[in-house]
C-alpha cells in the first residue's frame, strides 16, 4: 500500500494552486489512515475554518477532495 501511495503522489500535477496541494497532502495522509480537514489544516498552518473557506471559494469541499483522492 506504502507503495501504491507513493506512485499515486508521485503522479499528481505539480500545480501550486490550493486544491492541489490538499489533494497531494490527503493522498500522503491516507498512508497514515487521518485525512481529516482538521489535520490536514494544520498542516497547511491555517486554522480549521480557513482551510473549509479556501476550498469553498475554489469550488470543493474536504469530503469532495477525499473522495476523488480514493477513488483515483
Amino acid at each position: 500500500l506504502s507503495h501504491q501511495a507513493s506512485k499515486l503522489v508521485s503522479e499528481l500535477p505539480k500545480g501550486d494552486s490550493f486544491q492541489e496541494r490538499v489533494r497531494r497532502l490527503i493522498t500522503a495522509e491516507l498512508r497514515a489512515g487521518d485525512p481529516s480537514a482538521s489535520g490536514l489544516a494544520k498542516k497547511l498552518h491555517m486554522s480549521a475554518r480557513t482551510f473549509q473557506r479556501r476550498l469553498l471559494d475554489a469550488g470543493t469541499t474536504h469530503t469532495a477532495l477525499l473522495d476523488e483522492v480514493r477513488h483515483t
